[in-house]
């Protein structure tokens, strides 16, 4: 199965996209990168979580960390276009923003 790859701006010309190498963003600007989400070992449950941040509730579990990877990977790009803003991101931001 081939990558797929999207690239999307916001009114202010700021790109947003989960960061991999099929798109060469170097040579359209500076790059800024901030996690997507947030994968962390959860001691009560004893699995790995994803969550996004803002949010109480994890997105995603698994025992396996790969796991939890592999679901960033292939469900984070749909969650994050819905959302105006990429978390963390300043008002003010002028420069490609490149969630990874």
């Amino acid at each position: 199965m081939q990558e797929m790859a999207s690239l999307s701006f916001t009114p202010d010309g700021t790109g947003h996209c989960l960061y991999h190498e099929l798109i060469p963003l170097q040579s359209i600007g500076t790059i800024e990168c901030s996690r997507a989400s947030d994968i962390e070992f959860s001691s009560q449950t004893q699995e790995w979580e994803v969550r996004l941040p803002g949010e109480n509730e994890p997105r995603f579990c698994s025992l396996s960390r790969q796991e939890c990877l592999n679901w960033e990977r292939a469900n984070l790009e749909c969650v994050l276009s819905t959302r105006k803003e990429p978390p963390n991101a300043s008002p003010d931001h002028r420069t490609e923003s490149l969630l990874s």
